[in-house]
């Protein structure tokens, strides 16, 4: 979900001078006005979003390079559960090794995710199919770790994409 104006204004601000930029640094670094960057931090205007999301990209990847990213928590051993397999059989995978969520997968493709909860509320022979969750989100491996701490205030695990899913991380990957 994306922050409201105001504050997506006041973070593009403090990025800038945490980096120890002037605007016009950081106009000339995104490729925009000066007068633009003015503008928007004064909140005298709402410049389009490609603008703004040029400003912010350039913040984000200046940042991003000091600070660990989806590539670099991600654990690329993903145990998966089918939609055909039952509740038991996902039961005891999951308790073998203390997972509290597996995501599911259909031939190449992760469809879902199962969360121990659903398990334990779900008879012995329910499918992983009628009882899963249908979403999952699939993030970029360059996604930073506060995005993701972020992401996953909502979310129980996203999965991480570089040139197909890599890797999973839940809230003890950032610990």
């Amino acid at each position: 979900m994306l922050p409201d104006f105001e504050t997506l204004v006041k973070e593009i601000k403090s990025k800038r001078k945490n980096l120890d930029w002037s605007q016009k640094e950081l106009a000339n670094r995104a490729g925009v006005s000066q007068s633009l960057v003015t503008k928007l931090e004064q909140e005298m205007n709402v410049p389009n979003y490609k603008s703004v999301r040029k400003i912010y990209e350039t913040l984000e990847k200046t940042i991003s390079t000091d600070t660990e990213t989806a590539g670099d928590l991600a654990n690329s051993n993903i145990v998966s559960a089918k939609p055909e397999e039952t509740r038991a059989e996902v039961a005891k995978v999951m308790k073998k090794n203390d997972y509290s969520q597996l995501p599911v997968k259909k031939d190449k493709k992760f469809v879902g995710i199962v969360l121990s909860k659903d398990i334990g509320l779900a008879k012995n022979d329910a499918l992983v199919k009628e009882i899963m969750r249908p979403t999952i989100p699939i993030i970029p491996e360059d996604t930073p770790r506060e995005a993701i701490a972020e992401l996953l205030k909502s979310q129980n695990a996203v999965l991480v994409k570089g040139e197909q899913v890599e890797g999973i991380i839940t809230s003890a990957d950032l610990l």
